[in-house]
C-alpha cells in the first residue's frame, strides 16, 4: 500500500541513538539534516515515481524540547510536521520515529529491524517506513505508536484488579489472562516467520491503548543471540522468559498488603516454563496453551462436569487425589462456600444418594463437580465458578 503522510499538525515522538558525537552542535546538525531530507510519499524509499521519473516532496518541520544525553549517547526531541502537504496523500496514523545511526555496525538494530519490517503482526511493534539516507550514514525508522511500557500498565492498574471486589483476587485476572495471551500471540508470530526475540522483558515491552480501553501488547527491543545456539533453543528460551515475567508479577502481588492476591495459577505456568526446552515447541499449543492460566469458565466447568467424573473411574487417579494434600485441608467442610455446601449435602439426600464424606478428598471433587453439574438445580443464585475461584482457585491445577 503507498504509504502516507501524517496528518496535520501531527506531532512525532523522535528518539535518536548515536555513536560516538561529542558536539551538541553536530548532532543537532546531523539530526536536522535527517529529518530535514526525510521523504513521506509511495513506496518505501519515500521517493514515488511519476512518468519514469523520481519524484519528492520536501515537508518542512519544527523541531521543540530538543534534550541530549552523552552518557547513554541518546537525544530525543519532538517534531511538528506543518499541514501543508498535496491532498492527494491522505491521512495516515500518527507514526513515531527512531533515527538510529551507524545500524550497519549494530547487529541488535539489524535485528530488530527485520523483525519490525517483516513479522507483521498486531502483537509485534511494526515499522512500515524505513529509509536509508546515502549522504549520511543512517537510517530512519518510523514506527507504530504505542502508549507506555507493560511493566507500568500492570503496576497502574493492581495487575488488572484495580475495580474487582471480592475477598481474594485470583490471579490471572481477565486483563493479565489477556494480556499474557497476547504476549504468547506475538511470540508465536515470531516462530512462524522463523525469528526469535531474545530480549523479553516486562520493561521492554511496550502497549498501545486503543479507543478508550482495548489494550493491545507490542513485542519490542528485540536482540541478537550467540549464533552458536540455533534458533529452536532461542525461541525455547523466549518461553523461559516469559515464565521469569510470571514470577516477576507473583512476587510483585505478594508484596502488596492491602490486597489479598492467589498466585496458584501464574506460578503453576511460572513453573512449567522454567524448565521449558526447545523439544516443547512442537506441542507448545497444548503444553502452555491448554494450562488452566488461560482458561475461562466453560474450561473449568467441562473439567469438573465431564472429565473428573469420568477419570474418576479409575483408582490410580482417584489414590491420587486422596493423597494430595495441597487439594483440601480436612476436613473440608470448615468453609460452607456460601452455602453451597449445604444445598449439596441436601440434594444428595433428596435422591438418596449416599452422603459426603467430609474427610475425603475424592468426596469433595465429587461434591464440587457436583455444584457445577447441578447450579441450575440447587435453585440458588449463587455463582459456583466465582465462589470456587475464591475459595479454591488453585484446584484446577493441581487436579
Amino acid at each position: 500500500p503507498a504509504i502516507r503522510p501524517p496528518p496535520a499538525s501531527c506531532c512525532l515522538t523522535v528518539s535518536t541513538v548515536h555513536r560516538a558525537y561529542p558536539a551538541v552542535s553536530y548532532q543537532r546538525k546531523v539530526l536536522n539534516n535527517l529529518l530535514s531530507q526525510t521523504r513521506m510519499a509511495p513506496g518505501t524509499s519515500g521517493q514515488p515515481e511519476s512518468k519514469g521519473q523520481k519524484k519528492t516532496i520536501n515537508i518542512g518541520y519544527e523541531l521543540a524540547h530538543q534534550a541530549w544525553d552523552f552518557k547513554i549517547q541518546q537525544g530525543s526531541c519532538r517534531a511538528k510536521i506543518p499541514s501543508n502537504i498535496p491532498r492527494q496523500y491522505d491521512p495516515i496514523q500518527n507514526l513515531d520515529s527512531v533515527l538510529i545511526f551507524d545500524l550497519m555496525d549494530n547487529s541488535n538494530g539489524l535485528h530488530c529491524l527485520e523483525i519490525m519490517t517483516n513479522c507483521l503482526h498486531k502483537n509485534i511493534l511494526h515499522a512500515p517506513i524505513v529509509q536509508k539516507k546515502e549522504d549520511v550514514d543512517c537510517i530512519s525508522v518510523w514506527h507504530e505508536p504505542y502508549t507506555g511500557n507493560l511493566l507500568a500498565y500492570l503496576e497502574s492498574t493492581l495487575l488488572g484488579a484495580k475495580h474487582m471486589v471480592g475477598e481474594k483476587v485470583v490471579l490471572p485476572t481477565p486483563v493479565l489472562q489477556n494480556l499474557i495471551s497476547q504476549v504468547f500471540d506475538g511470540l508465536k508470530m515470531l516462530r512462524l516467520c522463523g525469528k526469535y526475540h531474545g530480549n523479553f522483558t516486562l520493561e521492554k515491552t511496550y502497549y498501545y491503548k486503543k479507543n478508550g480501553n482495548e489494550i493491545i501488547v507490542k513485542l519490542a527491543n528485540f536482540e541478537v543471540k550467540d549464533q552458536v545456539k540455533s534458533t529452536p533453543v532461542l525461541q525455547a528460551k523466549d518461553c523461559q522468559a516469559v515464565g521469569d515475567a510470571l514470577r516477576k508479577i507473583s512476587k510483585m502481588a505478594k508484596d502488596r498488603k492491602d490486597l489479598d492476591f492467589d498466585c496458584s495459577q501464574i506460578d503453576s505456568l511460572a513453573e512449567e516454563l522454567r524448565e521449558f526446552s526447545f523439544g516443547d515447541l512442537c506441542n507448545i499449543e497444548k503444553k502452555i496453551g491448554g494450562h488452566p492460566f488461560f482458561w475461562v469458565f466453560d474450561d473449568r466447568k467441562f473439567l469438573l462436569t465431564c472429565s473428573i467424573p469420568l477419570a474418576m473411574n479409575k483408582r490410580a487417579f482417584r489414590q491420587k487425589i486422596e493423597g494430595n494434600e495441597d487439594l483440601i485441608a480436612l476436613p473440608w467442610d470448615k468453609e460452607d462456600y456460601d452455602g453451597l455446601i449445604n444445598l449439596m449435602m441436601k440434594y444428595r439426600a433428596d435422591h438418596m444418594i449416599k452422603k459426603f464424606d467430609i474427610n475425603s478428598r475424592v468426596d469433595y471433587v465429587l461434591c464440587v463437580s457436583g455444584m457445577y453439574a447441578h447450579e441450575k438445580e440447587l435453585k440458588t443464585n449463587i455463582q459456583v465458578d466465582r465462589v470456587i475461584m475464591e475459595r479454591n482457585p488453585g484446584l484446577c491445577c493441581r487436579l
